[in-house]
């Protein structure tokens, strides 16, 4: 890739289209606090009355991504750190692992090109100047939960089979001054 190219990024997310599990799911406060208080190895357990539904990526109340969908980022980042999060339906004995995973915060969100109305962001777009080459990151006072990837980690993403997983072009505009 050439410095003078646009990068383009993407938002890697649940599939809007299928129920989220999240709800369905008792997770620990640690894991609910995310990668920095979680424990290596973590269990959750599906509620009683619901069922364990396989997705490749849980958004809320907290983003976990599947084993598969964390090797193929693996691929891209070497030194990805993650922590399992094993989640268990006592009542089928199906379980799941699925992985809290450590990438930069980065605060990338154009304030002159993104639309915010009355403090909300509407629409969002990255600043490329701030992104500093990270190939995946958390985008800081993005509005909805979503890690985003550049290009070649999302068409990966994309060779793959995944299921419940949404891959979004997100607007970028060259550094702002």
């Amino acid at each position: 890739m050439r410095g003078d190219e646009a990068v383009e990024y993407f938002v890697v997310g649940h599939d809007s289209r299928l129920d989220p599990i999240g709800r369905n799911i008792l997770f620990s406060d640690r894991v609910l606090g995310g990668f920095a208080t979680a424990e290596e190895y973590e269990v959750a357990f599906v509620r009683e009355g619901r069922k364990l539904e396989y997705r490749s990526v849980i958004e809320l109340p907290v983003f976990l991504i599947s084993e598969e969908v964390r090797e193929i980022l693996g691929q891209y980042e070497s030194n990805l750190s993650y922590k399992t999060v094993l989640v268990t339906d006592q009542a089928t004995y199906a379980q799941a692992h699925f992985c809290l995973i450590d990438v930069p915060q980065v605060d990338c969100i154009s304030r002159t090109h993104s639309v915010i109305e009355r403090g909300i962001i509407k629409q969002v777009v990255l600043d490329e100047g701030k992104i500093n080459g990270h190939r995946m990151f958390w985008a800081a006072e993005l509005p909805f939960p979503g890690l985003i990837v550049r290009l070649d980690v999302a068409e990966a993403l994309l060779r793959h089979s995944m299921y419940g997983l949404s891959i979004r072009r997100i607007l970028t505009r060259a550094g702002e001054v």
